[in-house]
């Protein structure tokens, strides 16, 4: 690919050449982006090298200039953005930037892909620098093309990015690897760790990389996964052995959570090599096609929107949960999920038996998975939740469940989240259970949007917040920011039910108490509002789904807007609701937004206030028909009327109308005109017109009065609104016979289809709180506090809230009837139980002499044939003990021959064995000599070696300094030749120079030995200090493991370290030997096995000091528990060594189990520690096995015998039962080891120890040595003499010859060598053969004199009991013939006691089953006999009629037990019903009559009057003694009194009727109200304050239509929008409706008025 960024260079206006840049091809994005030539604002970067010109790619380079970004460019924004053209990155991909940052600038590199709404950070710098720097990232492989964003921030005035370069080119940046080495571990088995960064979502796919380990290394690389919480799983290790080259790593990844990838090393030892890394990546498609994909959980996922889904009930049981849509009112909520949709229902109350339980099952989920439940529960009415909902797990294998999750105390009627976290070996249901344990506990259970993860909980929880612009605001607003007006109102993160009674949710949707974000309106002004904005979302080509929930609920309610703001500033209306929704969340799932070619905007949810404060009432609506549905939407045909309102009145010859037409107004609709005009023959057509009685009106009791006089019939026609269409009624009343005639609709009808038609409208004109005529205002005053309750039911409550109190007036009523007859009956009951109590006593006092006296005969006739049954049993048993003595004698004679013939045989056999023993150790001691002096022989040969290469090295050095010292004295010569020449003759010197010389010599011989000696003393030190050095190093290395070891018994038993260091101080208060705790001493050999011998010696036992003399033990357990109160163990060793003791059979007999070791055989101890864990544990005879032992554990417990095993990952304990002789197995997980595992090698201690004695001593020694030898050196060294040239010259060394000498001799020594060598191994070969044959005859002499001994044990206890039986047999037969004597005896007297025929053989069968309920020995029944003889004189004048009169009371109590039972079982029934229905009216009529009195509270305020409404009961059980009372005061110095006709005048009590009406106003759920004339009775102050409540009340646009009628209005009143005022008149002169000019009346009135009113 071709560079496609080009470089321009355009003359200035001067004549130069200024360095400018083009930006092509990427685009800039904001406007502080500035291109620079060189030198242009101070503070800027030098100029930027030279780019590369050699690259391909996308490539931008600025030839000496660059761009930059800050605050001293331009002015404005600090951001700045390059955007690239779209890229094709089929490969992997290179960019390169250089850059230059100073002060407090932010450079970043963003991956844009296309369709997405937010870019990747991939690097960022931000940190200063005073030269350009180089930056390489890579950019992945990828289908979807892409943009490269580059971002420059400079915050503060010295702040500055700045980009001289850009390339973006095919392949990897760098040739780059990760590579780690074992010289920069600081301590043994030290671990390095590569991480991934956290991943955003889950993860399924393949993850390959290469990885290149040393040859023969000791590093052990592994792969595991590390989820959010810590917790690692290992997934791969390397299969195959180390090798030079690069080998390609796999591993199938399945994680259903976001997680990161961790590649771990671990050195086992320092030279532990290298391990390299490169090129990993990851693929959604599986490495290996066998590989199975994840279970899908999201089969048991189910919102209940469409059916059950996979869920099924027990049908046993009844279809206790039921799927269920409601809609949202004050007495529950509506679903989860959307808010009006489905969910399930379990409503145990409905059930009349107490104990009922409805099952709930899943789908099936498969096994070794974790699991993650998360589902949304509310309780209704339950006193007691401990068992309102629970959850199990319904093992499919066993049908055993599981209880796993049980509902807990918790809001009532609010949605609550429950997260489980599960995993099972096995397949699973998941089992939801509702119990109803009394029907007075019970109440309603409502589940929805149960769903089904794999993985945590905690982990699957909130990891998809991580994406901008998502949130459940539980930890915080999530970037979200506020835009609001002032210092008041805002959006407020919440918890809980709002503040603001009446409004809001009772908790959050996300889990029931979690936080959720509302507006408070209470401070705000009406337009005022509030945004909320989320950060900026990038345009797409796709369209984007905005989905969230919502809760709007209260009278004064505003509006909820959700708009896309450009980034011009222009905002777009994506979605929008205004008032009052529902009482539930609600799910917006309609805003589908195409946000493509929309640039950047921000997201902003706006919500408007209405009024200045948040007063709002809750309607108690449970029905289908709540206010929402009857007011229509926006200004369509409804022109805001609600279902029912009316449209028209039409009246013709109808009382005093001959025809006309009324146009009412949604709202409030005053209707104005003097008495007498026909203001009430509005409201009497009203009432007849919709089906309405007469009596309601109080005119006339017919309906042909209400035709207008001289006329036949009269015409009333109503039209009623409906969205579907409107209702027409048409009413023709005939005066002749009172009759009328109906149509709907212009269809002929009859008037219970008319009353149907008004009914599912909710209009009632008979009732005085929606329709109050002019006749009917004072009765309003006279209604008594039922007849109120009961109206105002009907007018504001949902129709089932009256329903619910009839049927409680009638429930109660029977319930009297029959607590009644329950206490008739009972007293009935109780009487006969009296009087049949007292006969009893007689009854029972009767049989229980009668049971005596039969027992005493039985006893009687039992007795004698024990008697005979014992003697019988005493022979049989003689005779069956004499045959045994018999046979039991023969055997043993017959055994002991054989026994003492193979004694004799088995001496035999031992004595040859012994006598070669003894040869064989004679033989292996010589042979051990020899070995002895072959060694000793071929240490000689090597130090005669090092000798001969010291002695050529020496030489070579002596000559090298002969020479250098010739060298000089030549020159020393002529020097002196040309000194003699100048001087002289002198007198011959030479016989001094001959004498000198001579000396010389001798002591150069001398210096030239001692500097030998010397070198020699100092390589020895040399060579000792080096092998001191590594023997230090090795015995640390061994010491920090025993410290470490030390510091786990330190902190797992800190007493057991105390005792420890105690012992340390005080070895010498012992006699024979002691050891340190056992976890201490024992070594494993393999860490690998630490787990067998923890999990076969107890952890008491591991911590345990081991003493060889009893003395010792007790001496240092006094000391370390009774003096110093240290909790310790101590054990002693058996007196015998139990160390070498062998097994009980071999090991190779259990190798074809897979057995490969015993236990003993896997570490090391001190003999006295190996001997008490072999003599208490028997480490010698448990086995250690693999693998295969486990797949054939059947066959491995039934024929090995073996009582204790190990396999690879088990420990098997098998017994075999004393009563049923089966073999009973039972079998635990090995616990990974946690004080073994750390191994040291004792024996390389102790040698490492003597080493260095042994070097620490001869150190000592050359060191004295040296010292001499330097003296020596001191003294040889004062005479400065130089030998003559000839005598140096003539001394030299041939070392020519010296080394082939040296050669040959070494030659020569390594020949001998070799014939040493191989006399050594042929002397080792033999003694191993001595050895091994001494080890065969050694266990022939174990198993011979084992035998032996066994034999010699049983021929002595034979002959004793050969003696014991033969008299033992002797007294038998002497006893046979006494016992036989006495059974004849006693067989005869047995048969005459119970009058038997002397022929008969055996007791009859009668006799036999009465016997067989007394006793069986003579002792028992004599005193049984005695006792029952006693008793039976106790009984005295009894008789059989006392028997016959209790029989019959018994019979009568049962039968008015019976009754009684049914009677209450009925009373219950119905306390059931009474409950149920008093639950579901009882709370909603307080909550109703509280609202009430709140709005009439507040009424009576702003009137500076007192007012209340209260719910008043006599009895809380008397439901038809329940009324509403009104208290109202309307002086200060007064006390609230009751409304009555006779207390408050007449004013007072059309004010206080006014006011409770208007108090139903916002309550109401009828479609209009009529009041007519109320206003007669009230002085002027309170018509007007009435009226400003009336206007205030009625004109909201959430109220249902008024209508006011009255005769007169006071002057300057306040008026409303949204009032239509009626005026009526009536005369001779009246104008036609068709011609009245309503504006020409104006224009004429405002002419006559005077002008200061105009």
């Amino acid at each position: 690919m071709e560079p496609v960024g080009t470089c321009q260079t355009p003359p200035t206006p001067d004549g130069q050449r200024a360095r400018m840049v083009s930006l092509e091809p990427f685009t800039m994005q904001a406007r502080t982006l500035h291109q620079n030539p060189e030198n242009v604002a101070p503070k800027q970067p030098p100029a930027a090298p030279k780019p590369d010109a050699s690259a391909c790619g996308v490539h931008l380079a600025w030839a000496g200039g660059f761009i930059a970004v800050g605050p001293l460019l331009v002015e404005g924004s600090e951001r700045a953005v390059l955007v690239s053209p779209d890229l094709e990155l089929q490969d992997w991909s290179c960019v390169r930037l250089r850059y230059r940052i100073t002060g407090r600038g932010l450079l970043q590199l963003q991956l844009r892909p296309e369709g997405e709404s937010f870019d990747h950070t991939l690097w960022a710098a931000d940190t200063p620098s005073d030269s350009w720097l180089l930056a390489s990232i890579d950019l992945r492989n990828t289908s979807d093309p892409c943009k490269v964003v580059l971002e420059g921030t400079g915050q503060g005035v010295s702040s500055a990015v700045a980009l001289s370069e850009i390339r973006i080119v095919p392949g990897y940046c760098m040739g780059h690897y990760m590579y780690v080495d074992s010289v920069n571990a600081n301590r043994p088995q030290e671990v390095a760790r590569l991480a991934s960064p956290m991943t955003t979502m889950p993860l399924s796919g393949c993850l390959s990389f290469y990885y290149l380990q040393s040859p023969e290394s000791s590093s052990a690389l592994s792969v595991f996964t590390r989820d959010r919480l810590g917790q690692g799983e290992e997934i791969w290790r390397p299969d195959t052995p180390e090798t030079a080259l690069w080998a390609l790593g796999q591993v199938d990844i399945k994680a259903p959570y976001p997680l990161e990838v961790v590649f771990e090393v671990a050195f086992n030892k320092p030279n532990g090599g290298y391990v390299l890394l490169d090129d990993i990546s990851f693929s959604p498609e599986f490495c290996s096609i066998d590989t199975e994909p994840s279970f899908d959980p999201s089969i048991a996922n189910c919102d209940f929107e469409s059916g059950f889904c996979g869920y099924r009930q027990d049908q046993r049981a009844g279809s206790v949960w039921r799927r269920v849509s409601v809609k949202p009112n004050i007495y529950r909520a509506g679903d989860h999920t959307s808010g009006s949709g489905s969910f399930l229902l379990a409503n145990t109350r409905s059930v009349q038996l107490p104990g009922f339980m409805g099952r709930l099952t899943g789908p099936h989920l498969p096994g070794q998975q974790k699991y993650c439940l998360r589902f949304y529960y509310a309780l209704t009415g339950f006193s007691r939740t401990d068992s309102a909902l629970a959850v199990y797990l319904r093992h499919l294998n066993t049908e055993a469940q599981e209880k796993i999750w049980a509902a807990t105390a918790s809001s009532r009627d609010v949605w609550s989240e429950v997260d489980i976290t599960f995993q099972k070996p096995q397949a699973v249901k998941v089992l939801f259970l509702s119990i109803c344990e009394s029907v007075w506990d019970c109440g309603s259970v409502a589940l929805d949007d149960i769903t089904v993860t794999l993985g945590d909980c905690s982990l699957s929880a909130g990891w998809f917040l991580s994406v901008p612009g998502q949130c459940d605001f539980e930890t915080g607003s999530c970037g979200y920011t506020q835009e609001q007006q002032g210092n008041v109102g805002g959006w407020v993160l919440a918890r809980g039910p709002t503040p603001t009674s009446y409004t809001g949710p009772q908790g959050d949707h996300t889990t029931g108490v979690g936080h959720y974000m509302y507006m408070e309106a209470s401070p705000m002004l009406p337009g005022q509002t509030a945004r909320l904005v989320s950060a900026a979302v990038r345009g797409s080509r796709r369209p984007h789904c905005l989905l969230f929930h919502f809760h709007m609920l209260g009278s004064g309610t505003g509006q909820l807007s959700v708009l896309l703001r450009r980034e011009g500033g222009r905002e777009d209306l994506l979605w929008s609701r205004r008032g009052e929704q529902s009482i539930s969340w609600l799910k917006a799932s309609s805003a589908q937004v195409n946000m493509a070619a929309l640039g950047k905007r921000k997201r902003c949810s706006d919500q408007f206030a209405n009024s200045s404060s948040q007063t709002h009432i809750s309607r108690a609506e449970t029905s289908s028909h709540t206010q929402d549905e009857l007011r229509a939407a926006g200004d369509g045909g409804g022109r805001g009327f609600v279902e029912g309102s009316i449209v028209r009145i039409t009246m013709q010859n109808f009382l005093s109308y001959n025809y006309s037409e009324v146009f009412p107004g949604p709202n409030l609709n005053m209707i104005v005109g003097p008495n007498g005009t026909g203001k009430s023959s509005i409201v009497c057509a009203i009432c007849l017109g919709l089906a309405g009685r007469t009596a309601v009106l109080g005119r006339g009791d017919k309906v042909g009065l209400y035709v207008k006089r001289g006329c036949t019939k009269g015409f009333v026609e109503i039209e009623l609104y409906r969205a579907q269409g409107n209702l027409v009624i048409n009413r023709e009343i005939y005066v002749e016979n009172n009759q009328s005639v109906w149509m709907v609709n212009r269809r002929q009808t009859n008037q219970k289809a008319v009353e149907e038609e008004v009914r599912a409208l909710r209009i009632q004109v008979g009732n005085l709180c929606q329709f109050l005529p002019q006749e009917k205002v004072g009765e309003f005053a006279k209604m008594s506090k039922i007849e109120l309750l009961e109206a105002t039911e009907k007018s504001v409550g949902p129709p089932e809230m009256y329903k619910f109190h009839c049927e409680l007036k009638t429930f109660r009523t029977k319930e009297k009837e029959l607590e009644n007859v329950c206490k008739e009956k009972a007293s009935f009951l109780e009487r006969a139980k009296q009087r049949n109590e007292r006969n009893r006593q007689d009854v029972e006092r009767f049989y229980e002499k009668k049971r005596h006296l039969d027992m005493i005969t039985m006893l009687q006739n039992k007795r004698p044939w024990v008697e005979y049954e014992t003697v019988r049993c005493d022979l049989e048993a003689v005779k069956a003990s004499r045959e045994e003595a018999k046979k039991k004698l023969k055997t043993l004679r017959e055994t002991q021959a054989p026994i003492l013939r193979k004694i004799q045989a088995v001496d035999g056999q031992l004595r040859p064995i012994e006598s070669q023993m003894k040869e064989k150790a004679a033989a292996i001691k010589q042979a051990m000599l020899k070995c002895k002096q072959k060694q000793d022989m071929l240490d000689t040969k090597n130090k005669e070696i090092e000798d001969t290469q010291q002695a050529l090295r020496l030489a070579q050095t002596e000559e090298a300094e002969r020479q250098k010292r010739i060298s000089n004295t030549r020159c020393m010569i002529d020097d002196l030749q040309a000194e003699l020449d100048s001087v002289a003759e002198q007198e011959d010197v030479q016989p001094q120079i001959n004498a000198v010389s001579v000396e010389l010599r001798q002591l150069q011989d001398e210096r030239t030995r001692s500097q030998g000696e010397l070198s020699d003393l100092l390589r020895e030190k040399d060579r000792l200090i080096g092998e001191r050095t590594r023997v230090v190093e090795k015995l640390r290395s061994l010491e920090d493991v025993m410290k470490r070891k030390e510091e786990v018994l330190r902190s797992k038993f800190p007493d057991t370290h105390n005792a420890l260091l105690w012992l340390r101080q005080n070895r010498q208060c012992f006699t024979g030997n002691v050891y340190e705790p056992m976890m201490l001493v024992i070594n494993v050999r393999d860490a690998r096995h630490a787990k067998y011998i923890e999990s076969h010696v107890p952890l008491n036992d591991l911590r345990a000091f081991v003493f060889q003399r009893q003395q010792d033990m007790e001496t240092f357990m006094t000391e370390v528990r009774d003096h110093q109160k240290l909790r310790v163990n101590a054990v002693i060793a058996p007196p015998e060594s139990c160390a070498d003791r062998a097994p009980s059979r071999p090991l190779q007999a259990l190798r074809r189990f897979g057995f490969f070791s015993y236990l003993r055989e896997l570490f090391d101890a001190p003999e006295e520690v190996m001997s008490y864990l072999c003599h208490q544990y028997r480490v010698q005879d448990v086995p250690v096995g693999t693998q295969e032992t486990k797949a054939m554990i059947e066959t491995v417990i039934r024929e090995s015998q073996l009582k204790i095993l190990f396999t690879a990952e088990e420990k098997y304990t098998v017994k075999k039962s004393s009563y049923s002789q089966k073999t009973i197995s039972s079998n635990s997980a090995l616990r990974p080891p946690h004080y073994l595992s750390l191994m040291v090698d004792a024996e390389e201690k102790q040698q490492l120890q003597e080493r260095q004695r042994s070097a620490e001593q001869r150190l000592q020694s050359i060191d004295r040595q040296l010292k001499a030898s330097q003296e020596l050196q001191a003294q040889l060294d004062r005479p400065c003499v130089c030998l003559s040239l000839r005598q140096m010259e003539s001394c030299g060394t041939d070392l020519q010859r010296k080394e082939r000498e040296t050669g040959a001799r070494i030659s020569a020594v390594n020949s001998e060598k070799v014939a040493v060598m191989a006399d050594f191994i042929q002397h080792m070969q033999l003694r191993a053969r001595r050895q091994q044959e001494m080890v065969f005859l050694a266990l022939d002499s174990v198993q011979l004199s084992a035998e032996k001994n066994k034999l010699e044990s049983e021929s002595r206890e034979g002959g004793a009991r050969l003696r014991e039986l033969e008299q033992a047999t002797t007294e038998l037969c002497e006893r046979k013939s006494r016992l036989q004597e006495t059974c004849r005896q006693l067989l005869r007297r047995a048969k005459e006691v119970c009058n038997l025929d002397p022929g008969e053989s055996s007791v009859p069968q009668r006799l036999q089953e009465a016997f067989g309920q007394l006793p069986d020995t003579l002792d028992e029944i004599d005193a049984l006999l005695h006792e029952e003889r006693s008793r039976a004189e106790c009984f005295t004048g009894l008789s059989t009629t006392v028997v016959e009169e209790y029989t019959r009371g018994t019979q009568e109590i049962e039968h008015l037990t019976g009754e009684l039972e049914e009677k209450k079982n009925a009373l219950e029934i119905y306390r059931q019903h009474i409950s149920q229905a008093k639950e579901k009216w009882l709370y909603p009529l307080k909550q109703l009559v509280e609202q009430i009195n709140e709005k009439f509270s507040d009424f009576f305020r702003s009137m500076q009057c007192a007012g209340e409404v209260d719910l008043h009961s006599e009895s809380e059980e008397e439901y038809d003694k329940y009324g509403i009372r009104i208290r109202v005061k309307f002086r200060s110095s007064t006390q609230l009194h009751e409304l009555t006709p006779h207390h408050q005048s007449g004013g007072e009590r059309s004010v206080s009727t006014m006011l409770y009406l208007m108090a139903l106003q916002e309550l109401n759920l009828c479609p209009f109200r009529v009041v007519d004339e109320i206003n007669q009775g009230m002085d002027p102050v309170n018509e007007r304050r009435v009226f400003d409540i009336v206007v205030r009340t009625a004109c909201k646009g959430t109220t249902s239509q008024y209508f006011f009628i009255t005769p007169k209005v006071l002057q300057n009143l306040h008026y409303a929008e949204e009032m239509t005022i009626l005026c009526v008149h009536n005369g001779l002169q009246m104008l036609p409706p068709n011609k009245w000019d309503e504006k020409a009346f104006i224009r004429r009135a405002q002419r006559q008025a005077p002008p200061a009113d105009r």
